[in-house]
Formats: C-alpha cells, sequence, structure tokens
C-alpha cells in the first residue's frame, strides 16, 4: 500500500474508472459496454465509481467531455 499511496482495490477501481472516462470522452460506445470493458460488473458499479471519482454520472461526463467526432 506504501508504493502506491492507496489500498490495491482503490487502485484497481481508480484505473477502472479513468479508463472508462476515457472511452466516454472518445467514444459512442454505450456505458454498459464501456463498464464491462472497464472491469465493472455493471453499469450501475461504474456509476457509483464514476460518482465518487469525478462528481457526476458516466452520461453527464460524456456530455460535457466527449470531442466532437472529424
Amino acid at each position: 500500500m506504501d508504493h502506491l499511496g492507496k489500498a490495491p482495490g482503490r487502485f484497481v477501481r481508480d484505473a477502472r474508472t479513468e479508463a472508462a472516462a476515457h472511452l466516454l470522452a472518445s467514444t459512442s460506445i454505450p456505458v454498459a459496454s464501456v463498464a464491462a470493458q472497464c472491469g465493472f460488473r455493471t453499469a450501475e458499479t461504474l456509476r457509483q465509481a464514476f460518482v465518487n471519482r469525478y462528481g457526476t454520472p458516466p452520461s453527464r461526463y460524456r456530455a460535457t467531455q466527449s470531442t466532437p467526432a472529424t
């Protein structure tokens, strides 16, 4: 835990949430598919992790952070 600065489970959850944020901002993959691809068992689990880390649900994050396709 000292090496990572946080508990291993928290580190993994944060890494999964960051990966989901990247997919949400850069793709149009459905939220449930993003959750599965990032290792969350359900979209609800992703939503909880997202609200905890970013203060907003994944759908709202996508609406404000997504980059337009060119």
